[in-house]
């Protein structure tokens, strides 16, 4: 039947045929997709499953390492508190895994900061409440970062290196003792024009003495009180062409202010009551040489002003004179005050200050001297034993280990007293512990300081005729040693091995180790 005969009943039911056709090939591919994505998912949940399971046998297996890590392991967010503490590192700061987890990481160790960027190991002073021991830690830093590079968390790994460092200290001990046996006077390499010491800090003053030497520059010079600011300032004028010229040091604190005027500048006679003669004053002293202001700082604002003027225009007015005289004069001048401080606060003249600060000198604090003491020790040692009749050529190491430890507040000078009052005390030819002053005796654990004599008859063995006599075992010395040094600390904490770690100064763990080693019960 050709097409154009279709009645419109016959188009109806084409129509109805072909868009139930359409409708049953959107089901059967509906369906298709249907099982085909119900396949895949199924798929993935068995990945997902066996991820789950892997990443479980991960994180039991990343919880078995942290355990058995003898190393302190803290984990914290991206806020620094804490999430994860190990057993090692809760052993380390004397409490529990659970106790530390919610707590902010900087109270528990101040220095540490979760946000920084170098994670370069750091070492800091660490010491339990209630212990008197201090420890030394070692901590790195490992930043926790997701997939995408966000950061969230950092991880620490926390060691103590206490240990280390008192082997490092006893190496240290060793060479400077053996440095001092040398009781040799200092050779051109560790002195210089007076000065003693070879280490870079005291070098780079040398190289800046060698060049400031030649010209008539002002020098101020600066440093804590007994560094040795007079002895730069000599060296300057000895290495310099007014070296055959006068070198003329005032201490500005040590005159008093109504009569520093008169001692710097000179007076003409009848000038003030007691003025019965012409004075000619430390500048003219000085002429063609070099004036050295001494504590600067402590001169009076008044004078200042006057120091000031002379510099400016090189003229002397003597106290109650009306002429000037010409003077030809070097100015080193030295403190151990801030003087950028003492200008703020008003008390040292600014156009002063930049007057003397041409040329500036820093003398480093002995403590920051490395490697000098010993050649200072040396120093001292052989001037004093001479100027008392005396040979002394050796330093206990107990005696070593507490001029090692102390901090010098007053520097070279407090050094020089010190093994001044050692040598006077000093009975045989080597300095012992008890030489020393009251305040370096009191070196190490305190608990622990009548074991100190023991140590110090033990060093003196080589001069006993009987010791070497029937053989020696080093080890078994040693080790006998050791056990009395525990014993001590064992009673000395009644028993108490917690406490008895705390006054060796060392973990818990070691000092069980050392106690099962000999045998010994708390």
């Amino acid at each position: 039947m050709s097409p154009s005969f279709l009645t419109v009943s016959d188009t109806h039911g084409l129509h109805l045929t072909l868009q139930l056709a359409v409708n049953l090939s959107s089901f059967y591919i509906l369906a298709f997709l249907g099982s085909h994505l119900t396949q895949r998912l199924s798929q993935a949940e068995a990945l997902l499953v066996e991820r789950d399971v892997a990443l479980d046998r991960l994180a039991s297996l990343y919880q078995g390492v942290i355990r058995t890590l003898d190393k302190g392991i803290l984990v914290t967010d991206t806020t620094g508190v804490i999430e994860y503490a190990n057993g090692p590192l809760a052993e380390i700061v004397g409490s529990t895994p659970s106790l530390l987890t919610g707590q902010p990481v900087s109270a528990l160790f101040p220095t540490l900061d979760p946000n920084q960027a170098n994670y370069t190991p750091s070492e800091f002073p660490f010491r339990q409440a209630g212990s008197s021991s201090e420890r030394t830690l070692r901590a790195t830093l490992s930043p926790l970062n997701d997939t995408y590079g966000n950061r969230f968390g950092a991880l620490y790994n926390i060691q103590d290196v206490t240990s280390v460092k008192e082997m490092e200290r006893g190496l240290r001990e060793a060479e400077e003792l053996e440095r001092v046996a040398l009781l040799e006077e200092p050779g051109e390499l560790e002195s210089f024009a007076g000065l003693i010491g070879r280490s870079e800090a005291m070098r780079r003053v040398y190289r800046v003495i060698t060049k400031v030497a030649e010209c008539s520059t002002t020098v101020l010079i600066t440093g804590e009180s007994g560094t040795g600011k007079e002895l730069v300032a000599r060296a300057i004028h000895e290495k310099g062409p007014r070296a055959a010229r006068p070198f003329v040091p005032v201490n500005c604190g040590a005159i008093p202010a109504p009569l520093m005027e008169s001692e710097l500048f000179g007076h003409v006679k009848g000038a003030f009551t007691g003025a019965v003669s012409d004075r000619t004053g430390l500048f003219r002293q000085a002429d063609g040489g070099t004036l050295f202001l001494d504590e600067i700082g402590e001169l009076p604002l008044p004078l200042q002003v006057k120091l000031l003027r002379i510099l400016q225009d090189h003229e002397v007015v003597p106290v109650g004179g009306s002429k000037g005289t010409r003077v030809d004069v070097r100015i080193l001048a030295a403190t151990n005050k801030d003087l950028e401080k003492e200008v703020a606060a008003g008390r040292f003249r600014e156009d002063l200050f930049y007057r003397l600060n041409v040329i500036r000198i820093v003398l480093p604090p002995l403590r920051e001297r490395e490697g000098d003491l010993a050649l200072l020790l040396r120093q001292f040692i052989n001037r004093f034993a001479k100027a008392n009749g005396k040979t002394i050529d050796k330093i206990s190491p107990l005696a070593m280990r507490a001029l090692l430890d102390h901090p010098y507040p007053g520097n070279i000078r407090e050094l020089e007293n010190v093994i001044q009052l050692a040598v006077t005390m000093a009975e045989g030819e080597t300095i012992q512990f008890a030489d020393l002053p009251a305040r370096l005796q009191q070196v190490g654990s305190p608990q622990l300081r009548p074991e100190l004599p023991l140590a110090e008859k033990q060093q003196n063995l080589s001069t006993d005729p009987d010791f070497f006599s029937q053989g020696v075992s080093l080890d078994a010395a040693l080790e006998a040693y050791e056990q009395s040094i525990l014993r001590a600390a064992l009673e000395k904490s009644g028993g108490v091995q917690k406490k008895a770690a705390e006054f060796l100064g060392i973990n818990y763990r070691s000092l069980r180790h050392r106690l099962q080693k000999y045998n010994l019960h708390g």
